[in-house]
């Protein structure tokens, strides 16, 4: 059977007191952010694999996309795109998802769990043989727009939002922002949402305590970012789905400018990793 989330805000972030309370310490936990392409990313923390928006081919022409060595990887769920728990895709746009790439690995390993909106998974329909043998591992999220549902899997905390894809006139794209809650940790995943058509779900993202947020280009150009701050209020920032021009002028910008948001980075490569360490406790 294919799962749907449940609204169950009233557990959404209860803090869990793992660690300790020395602030002059770290802790073991840690999250290790690999680029794969575009808004593609592999998150590693706590012992569990996640990927937002890696498995796809096209990049349209502009847009960086897996190459010939990650699209085997892929294929052939070798390290370290193997034994992923969860694989997260915000729309079905060709630069975020690729059906066959993501049946192929859920077929190989039927302890993945797939979260989609339903228009992914409508389009996964389509290849009605190989969708029957994955459809117990689909988790389909369908919030309304501008609202979000969330739900507590295999102790995840998984919060989707259904974000505005660029303008408003797009609002027929389902596309889904996630947080990613595991233990005292979050992140924050925008899908396409844009900062000029973003409200934040009224406030209710910058209240999430993220320690993460891999963010559309639009959240960091130059007029916008001074927005950006209060309405995700995030520790670090990640700037995705970047051409090799913008990638370049971002990098520079956030170089000369330090003071504008908190710890923000630009992959430049193809699995390129960071590892960001956090305190013991928040």
């Amino acid at each position: 059977m294919k799962y749907y989330m449940l609204i169950i805000f009233s557990v959404l972030f209860i803090e869990a007191d793992v660690y300790s309370q020395n602030d002059n310490t770290y802790s073991q936990d840690s999250i290790s952010i690999t680029y794969i392409a575009n808004a593609g990313f592999l998150v590693e923390m706590n012992g569990k694999k996640i990927v937002f928006d890696g498995f796809f081919k096209d990049g349209f022409g502009k847009y960086d996309f897996p190459d010939s060595n990650l699209i085997f990887q892929m294929t052939n769920s070798q390290a370290p795109l193997d034994s992923i728990d969860m694989i997260f895709v915000s729309h079905y746009h060709g630069d975020h998802f690729n059906s066959s790439l993501i049946t192929g690995y859920l077929t190989k390993n039927q302890n993945t769990r797939l979260v989609c909106p339903e228009q992914v998974n409508n389009i996964l329909q389509k290849d009605n043989v190989r969708y029957r043998l994955i459809k117990d591992q689909i988790i389909i999220v369908a919030p309304e727009p501008n609202s979000c549902l969330s739900v507590i899997y295999n102790d995840f905390v998984v919060t989707a939002c259904r974000l505005w894809h660029g303008r408003k006139e797009n609002n027929d794209i389902e596309n889904i922002g996630y947080i990613l809650k595991y233990r005292d940790r979050s992140i924050f995943h925008s899908g396409d949402a844009t900062l000029a058509d973003f409200d934040g779900i009224n406030g209710y993202i910058a209240s999430c305590k993220i320690d993460i947020a891999v963010l559309h280009n639009s959240f960091g150009s130059i007029n916008l970012i001074k927005h950006t701050d209060s309405l995700v209020n995030a520790d670090n920032y990640i700037f995705m789905h970047l051409t090799d021009e913008y990638a370049n002028m971002f990098h520079s910008y956030f170089k000369q400018n330090p003071e504008l948001i908190n710890n923000p980075h630009i992959f430049r490569e193809q699995m390129e990793t960071k590892i960001y360490r956090f305190k013991r406790s928040k």
